[in-house]
């Protein structure tokens, strides 16, 4: 693998892990950048009001290789676009506002919700939720293949008042007031009922994944008619017990690859961000499986946190050093690991089991090949430098 630097300007970041900032796809290029353009970031905050918005960022799932400029400032009434490193509080739009926009809801979402939905621009699907911290979720779809979100207040108003209107052909749906437990137990945190990552997939149904304190990751399915969530599997046993209440730096987050086809959901492993659960779900589902192919893989370090950043066309790579100047990290080429069966030391690997052997895999990935290993990692000499892999 070859790296070299890029400018600064093109592409940032705004999830972290640790003290570490995580590159999930805000990039700053605009929707018709370069699908080569395979680029990370470690970037700075200057912005409090950026800060203060980012635990309710949900994400814009755009075309292959394109990564937009902002996301979605999402909680149980609003929504707007959220630019990376906004000097201002993120304009938004009340999307719970019954007879313009929705129907009127038959839950009382238990305060805020943290970027509980998202948008996809392929299928041109925008799904937000209100939820209770007694397990229970209500979830909206709008649907206008006529319009897409950008980042402007206008476009969101249009694509959803026509959506519930049924303008040309687009659609609006409310789901019934859904119980959703798994992995929940008696946990009524905000982490766990309130901060659920909500993904409106390529096929037209729903990626939930919770996060519980102490517990773990749990993924369930949620069909494409919003009547029925179908538990699939869990990651768990971490050491945290802390999650979003804790404050802005904490909780569950996601990031996708490049293709677009592949999430990365993470939490911590322990308390104050070392190691990570993570969850490599594949929202493509090409061959239109009943459950997904997904994959865990689990580091198990208790003194420092981890950067996981997308990497190559479906990959992403881990940093496994305690300071952004190492130099070795995890490489996992999930689709190569989708379509072989196996991951890299040659081990037959199904879609639900946990990513191992990498210990077994300390050495250079060559090009092409599939599965995760323990590679040399390209280095930069501050928290700003970008790379890109040529």
């Amino acid at each position: 693998m070859l790296f070299r630097s890029v400018s600064q300007s093109r592409y940032i970041a705004n999830n972290f892990m640790g003290n570490k900032f995580i590159s999930i796809g805000t990039g700053l290029a605009s929707r018709n950048a370069q699908t080569t353009n395979n680029t990370t970031a470690l970037p700075v905050f200057t912005s409090q009001a950026f800060y203060s918005a980012l635990p309710f960022a949900a994400p814009i799932i755009d075309e292959y290789g394109i990564k937009p400029k902002f996301h979605l400032y999402l909680t149980e009434q609003s929504v707007g676009p959220l630019e990376y490193n906004s000097q201002v509080t993120p304009n938004t739009v009340l999307w719970y506002t019954p007879g313009t926009y929705c129907n009127t809801t038959g839950i009382a979402s238990s305060g805020s919700t943290y970027g509980m939905g998202g948008y996809n621009e392929r299928t041109k699907t925008l799904v937000a939720c209100r939820a209770t911290t007694s397990g229970t979720i209500e979830v909206h779809r709008w649907i206008n293949k006529n319009r897409r979100l950008d980042n402007n207040l206008v476009s969101f108003q249009t694509f959803m008042s026509e959506a519930y209107a049924g303008t040309g052909g687009a659609t609006y749906t409310k789901s019934a007031v859904l119980s959703y437990t798994y992995g929940r137990g008696t946990n009524t945190t905000t982490e766990a009922n309130l901060n659920i990552k909500v993904i409106p997939m390529h096929d037209g149904r729903v990626a939930l994944v919770r996060h519980t304190p102490s517990s773990g990751l749990y993924f369930s399915i949620l069909d494409s008619t919003l009547s029925t969530i179908i538990d699939v599997g869990s990651n768990t046993t971490p050491q945290t017990s802390y999650g979003r209440e804790q404050g802005n730096l904490y909780g569950v987050e996601c990031a996708f690859s490049w293709d677009n086809n592949w999430m990365a959901v993470y939490a911590p492993y322990a308390n104050y961000f070392p190691g990570a659960l993570v969850m490599f779900i594949n929202i493509a589902n090409p061959t239109n499986l009943t459950t997904p192919t997904w994959y865990t893989w689990r580091y198990e370090q208790t003194s420092w946190g981890i950067s996981l950043v997308p990497c190559g066309e479906s990959g992403f790579i881990a940093s496994n050093y305690a300071s952004y100047s190492g130099t070795n990290g995890f490489y996992f080429d999930l689709e190569g690991i989708r379509t072989s069966g196996y991951s890299h030391d040659g081990t037959l690997i199904s879609s639900g089991s946990n990513i191992t052997s990498l210990t077994a895999n300390v050495q250079s990935l060559p090009s092409g090949q599939s599965g995760s290993a323990l590679i040399t990692m390209p280095t930069y000499t501050d928290s700003v430098t970008l790379i890109q892999q040529a």
